[in-house]
C-alpha cells in the first residue's frame, strides 16, 4: 500500500503524523438522557444515562455486540511481503445497532495469548462454538463500562494473539497497531472479518477514543499519543517504559542484557500460529528477532537510533490526548522514573494530566485503591469522552499515597513547594555527614573500591562502620519530620584509578521501624486476598468477579531504601558514546536518583551511601574493581525539600557558606536630579557551592525549571540593602543571578559613601561591601530651575531668582550668605510659616551650589 521504506530491518509504508486532533471536549456524540427528565421530553433514539455527574448503567451486556476484525496496515514487520494485519475484539452495546453512537476504550497488548492480563493473568478466551469472537474478555472494562455505553476494544498487538507480524518490542511496527485501528474506527483505513468482508464502525463510533494499559499496554497507548492521531482523545498509562533504553539501561549502565528484546519478543509471540495467513509464530519470526539482537547495542550500552525509535519522551510535543498517569514508586520493573521523565515533558508542555502515585511495585491501581481507583477512572473517561460536566480536572492534580493505605491530594506534581536543595557530603568521625554548605577549610578526600560483588543489604547495614567498598554520610538526627517530593540528583566531584567504572548512591532513611509497603520486587508490595468483588455486568462465560490485593507491610526495617541511582562512568557525558576516564582526574558524575515521595520522620536521620557497582540494582558490574577517590567539598546530592532548605535548617541539617560582596556604578558622579545605578554582586567564598552543568540527558531526568536553574543552587538569593554614608537608601533589593541594582535620582549635591548589604539568604551568609566614593554636583542653571519649579508664581520666582544671581555674583562669603538668608526669608513669607523640610532641603541644595 504506498510506497515503501525500511526501519530498524523492517519494511514500513510512509505513515501520517498527525498535526492536529479533535476538539477534546465538543458536542456529545449520541443523546444523552439525565436523570429526572419526563419521559416526553427524551429523546426516542438510544442514549446514555447521566445521573450525579456520572453516566448509569442504561444497556445489556449479555445482548451486546461482539465482533473482530482485522485492520489493514501500511507496514511489514517481518518482511514476509505481505503487510500486517491487526486484530482487535470489539464489544459494544447493542443500542449502537440502533443509531447510538459510543466511544472506545482501547487496551493494545501483547500479553492476551501468552502472558495474561491483571492480577490474576487473565487471557482471551474465545467462544467454544468456533465463531471466532471472544467469550472472556481479560479485565474489568467490558463488564463495567459497555452497560455505560462505551464500546472496548482489545488489540492484539503486531505479531502477537491474532494479529500477523511479527513483535518489535516498541519499535515502530509494534506501536503503530494501534494507530492503524484508531484510523478505522475514524474511516481512514479498512477492516474486514474472518470471512475477508469489509467492516466499518461509522454507524456506532463516536469519533473518541481512549486508551489505557499497564506495563507494555501504557508504552503502546504514549507511543499512539505521541503520534497526534485524530481520534484519540485521552490515554491512561499505568506503569509505562516510555524510553526503552531506560528500561534496559540506566545512565548507560546495562540493566537488561543478553538481548533481552529478542527475548521478550519470542515470548510474547505464541508457539502456534493464531493468526490469519499468511500467519505468525516463534519459529516465522527467528530472523526478527535477530535483527533485534544485531541493533541492540549490548556489546557497549550505548544508545543509538534504534534506542530511539523506542523513546516517547523526546515527542512529547505532539501529544493532543490528555493524560492520567499512574505509577507504583517502589515499582522495580518499570522503575518510577519511566514516570517522571513522561510526567515532567508533559507538564512542561501544558497537557491535561493527572496522576496517581501508591507506595507499591509493578501494580495496576485497581489492585491498591480499588473502589477510588474505578471512581477515578469512570468519572475521567465520562469528562473526555462523553464529555459530562463533572469537574474531574477541577479537582487537585495529583493523589499520592503517602503512607500504607493513606492518601493525599496535590495541587501538583512535585508537591506544591518542593525546593531542589543542596546537601553536601563532608568527613566525619566514623561515617561521613551531610550539611548545607561544603566543610570549611581544605580539601578533604577519602577513598574506598569497588566491589562488583557487594549486595544491598551490605551497603545499607552498620552505617557508622567504615568498610572498604562504600561511603556511608549521615545527617543529624532530625527534629521534625522531612518531606521530599521529587526527583534527587547526586553529582561526586572523583577520580578512579581505571579508565572505566560504575557509580551508585543510595538515599537511606535510618531509624526506629514503622510501617511501610513492603518493596520487593518478588510480589510487589501486594498479595492476593481469598476474597473478591464484582465490577460491572457479567454473561455466562465472563464473570466481573476480582480477588482483593492488600498491601504487604514491613514492620520491622531500621534502614530502609528511599532511592537509589547508578552510572557508567564512561557514559558521563553522552549516552550514545563512551569516553575512558583518566586516570588520577577529577571529573564531576551527575546522575539521578529515582523519583520518590517520602516523608523522613522526625528521630531519623538521613544518609547518602556511595558504592561502585550496585548489582542489586540489577544491573551488571564493573569488572576493573577500581579505587575510588571522592572530593567531598563538591559532592553533593540535591534532594527535592518540600519547603526547601528553611525545612531542612527546621528538621536539623545545618551549614552556611561564606559569601562575598561588591558594588559598582555606573557612573562616578552624577549631576543632581540625575540618576545614578549600583550593582551588588554577592558570591559564595568557596566556589564549590556552584554546581556543576548537567549533561543533557541528566538534565532530562528533572522538571523543565529545576533543569533550567541547576547552576544557579550555587548563587546566594535573599536581598541587598543599599547604604549611603550607613545610612539606608531604598528599601531592601532582591537578589537575582547574584546581583541586585538599586537607581537612585534624589541623592544631595556633595560626596556620598555607597556600601551594600547582603542578609543571609539559604545557605549563605551574610556579608557587606566595601565603600564606594560617588559625587553629585549641581550647575547654577540647575538650581535656577528648582526655584521655577517650586513656585508657580511668576513675580515670586523672578524675586527669588533676583536674589540668587545676586548671591551667584557676590564679592565674599559674608554677603552670600546674607542674600541667601534674605532668599530664605522669602521663601518663609511665601509659604506662611516656618519652613517645610523640602524647603529646606532647597536651600540646603543652593548652598552647596553656591559654595
Amino acid at each position: 500500500m504506498g510506497s515503501a521504506r525500511r526501519v530498524s530491518g523492517f519494511r514500513v509504508s510512509g505513515h501520517r503524523r498527525w498535526l492536529a486532533a479533535a476538539s477534546v471536549l465538543g458536542a456529545l456524540a449520541a443523546p444523552v438522557v439525565f436523570a429526572g427528565v419526563p419521559a416526553a421530553a427524551r429523546a426516542a433514539s438510544p442514549a446514555i444515562v447521566v445521573r450525579d455527574e456520572q453516566t448509569q448503567v442504561a444497556f445489556g451486556y449479555t445482548d451486546a455486540v461482539r465482533q473482530r476484525v482485522w485492520v489493514e496496515s501500511d507496514f511489514d514487520s517481518d518482511g514476509d511481503g505481505s503487510d500486517d494485519r491487526i486484530a482487535v475484539d470489539i464489544i459494544r452495546p447493542a443500542a449502537t445497532e440502533q443509531g447510538l453512537k459510543v466511544p472506545v476504550i482501547m487496551d493494545a497488548s501483547p500479553y492476551y495469548t501468552t502472558l495474561g492480563r491483571g492480577n490474576e493473568s487473565q487471557l482471551k478466551v474465545d467462544d467454544a462454538n468456533g465463531d471466532g469472537l471472544l467469550a472472556q474478555w481479560p479485565l474489568f472494562l467490558d463488564n463495567y463500562f459497555v452497560p455505560r455505553g462505551y464500546a472496548v476494544a482489545l488489540v492484539d498487538m503486531t505479531g502477537t494473539g491474532h494479529s500477523t507480524g511479527c513483535p518489535t518490542v516498541q519499535g515502530e511496527t509494534d506501536n503503530m497497531a494501534a494507530v492503524e485501528v484508531i484510523d478505522w474506527l475514524s474511516g481512514r483505513r479498512t477492516a474486514h472479518d474472518k470471512d475477508g468482508v469489509a467492516v466499518t464502525a461509522a454507524g456506532w463510533f463516536s469519533g473518541k477514543t481512549g486508551m489505557i494499559g499497564k506495563s507494555y499496554d501504557a508504552s503502546l497507548s504514549a507511543a499512539a499519543a505521541v503520534t497526534g492521531v485524530p481520534g484519540l482523545t485521552t490515554i491512561v498509562d499505568e506503569s509505562g517504559p516510555y524510553d526503552y533504553y531506560d528500561y534496559t539501561r540506566s545512565n548507560g549502565v546495562i540493566q537488561r542484557g543478553n538481548h533481552y528484546l529478542a527475548s521478550l519478543a519470542n515470548t510474547v509471540t505464541n508457539p502456534g500460529n493464531l493468526a490469519p495467513a499468511p500467519g505468525t509464530s516463534q519459529a516465522h519470526c527467528l530472523a526478527t528477532r535477530n535483527d533485534l539482537s544485531a541493533n541492540d547495542g549490548d556489546a557497549t550500552g550505548n544508545s543509538s537510533a534504534f534506542w530511539d525509535e523506542r523513546n516517547y519522551v523526546k515527542d512529547a510535543g505532539k501529544v493532543r490526548a490528555s493524560v492520567l498517569a499512574t505509577q507504583g514508586m517502589e515499582d522495580e520493573n518499570v522503575r518510577p522514573d519511566h514516570f517522571s521523565k513522561w510526567w515532567y515533558a508533559l507538564s512542561a508542555l501544558g497537557v491535561p494530566r493527572k496522576a496517581w502515585l501508591m507506595q507499591v511495585g509493578h501494580v495496576d491501581p485497581f489492585d491498591v485503591n480499588r473502589s477510588a481507583w474505578v471512581d477515578e477512572l469512570h468519572r475521567w473517561f465520562d469528562y473526555w469522552l462523553w464529555g459530562v460536566p463533572n469537574g474531574v480536572m477541577d479537582e487537585p492534580q495529583a493523589t499520592v499515597e503517602t503512607h500504607p493505605g493513606q492518601w493525599q491530594s496535590e495541587a501538583s506534581w512535585p508537591a506544591p513547594g518542593s525546593e531542589p536543595t543542596q546537601v553536601f557530603l563532608q568527613t566525619g568521625p566514623d561515617a561521613g555527614q551531610l550539611g548545607l554548605a561544603p566543610a570549611t577549610g581544605t580539601e578533604q578526600t577519602t577513598t574506598f573500591t569497588d566491589s562488583a560483588t557487594q549486595r544491598e543489604t551490605t551497603m545499607l547495614a552498620n552505617p557508622t562502620t567504615v568498610t572498604a567498598n562504600r561511603r556511608v554520610f549521615l545527617s543529624p538526627v532530625l527534629n521534625a519530620p522531612l518531606r521530599l517530593s521529587g526527583t534527587a540528583l547526586v553529582q561526586l566531584a572523583a577520580s578512579v584509578d581505571a579508565p572505566e567504572t560504575h557509580l551508585g548512591a543510595i538515599l537511606v532513611d535510618y531509624g526506629p521501624a514503622f510501617p511501610r509497603v513492603v518493596d520487593n520486587i518478588n510480589n510487589n508490595g501486594v498479595t492476593t486476598l481469598s476474597t473478591s468483588d464484582c465490577w460491572g455486568e457479567s454473561s455466562p462465560t465472563d464473570s466481573p468477579c476480582y480477588k482483593d490485593v492488600g498491601e504487604l507491610i514491613d514492620t520491622t526495617s531500621t534502614a530502609w531504601r528511599v532511592s537509589k541511582g547508578i552510572l557508567d562512568g564512561e557514559h558521563r557525558t553522552s549516552l550514545s558514546t563512551q569516553t575512558p576516564l583518566v586516570p588520577g582526574q577529577v571529573y564531576p558524575f551527575s546522575f539521578p536518583l529515582l523519583p520518590q515521595d517520602y516523608t523522613f520522620p522526625a528521630g531519623h536521620r538521613i544518609g547518602v551511601v556511595v558504592v561502585g557497582s550496585y548489582r542489586d540494582y540489577g544491573s551488571t558490574a564493573s569488572t576493573t574493581a577500581a579505587d575510588i577517590t571522592l572530593s567531598l567539598k563538591a559532592s553533593r546530592i540535591v534532594l527535592p525539600v518540600v519547603g526547601g532548605r528553611q525545612a531542612a535548617t527546621a528538621a536539623g541539617l545545618s551549614g552556611s557558606a561564606d559569601t562575598t560582596t561588591s558594588v559598582s556604578q555606573d557612573a562616578a558622579a552624577t549631576g543632581y536630579g540625575d540618576s545614578a545605578t549600583f550593582t551588588a554582586t554577592v558570591a559564595p567564598r568557596d566556589a564549590a557551592m556552584a554546581p556543576a552543568g548537567l549533561p543533557g540527558y541528566v538534565a532530562g531526568a528533572l522538571p523543565a525549571d529545576e533543569a533550567a536553574g541547576f547552576t544557579g543552587l550555587g548563587t546566594p538569593t535573599g536581598t541587598v540593602q543599599f547604604e549611603d554614608n550607613g545610612t539606608p537608601i531604598g528599601a531592601p533589593v532582591p537578589l537575582h543571578d547574584g546581583t541586585a541594582r538599586y537607581t537612585a535620582s534624589d541623592l544631595l549635591p556633595g560626596a556620598h559613601s555607597i556600601t551594600a548589604v547582603y542578609s543571609a539568604g539559604g545557605p549563605f551568609g551574610g556579608s557587606g561591601s566595601a565603600a564606594l566614593n560617588h559625587d553629585v554636583t549641581i550647575g547654577f542653571e540647575k538650581v535656577e530651575a528648582i526655584v521655577a519649579a517650586d513656585s508657580s508664581d511668576p513675580a515670586v520666582t523672578r524675586a527669588l531668582n533676583g536674589l540668587l544671581s545676586a548671591a551667584a555674583g557676590a564679592p565674599n562669603r559674608h554677603i552670600r550668605d546674607n542674600l541667601l538668608n534674605a532668599f530664605e526669608r522669602q521663601v518663609s513669607a511665601e509659604s506662611g510659616g516656618a519652613l517645610t523640610a523640602a524647603e529646606a532641603a532647597l536651600l540646603t541644595t543652593l548652598a552647596e551650589a553656591l559654595k
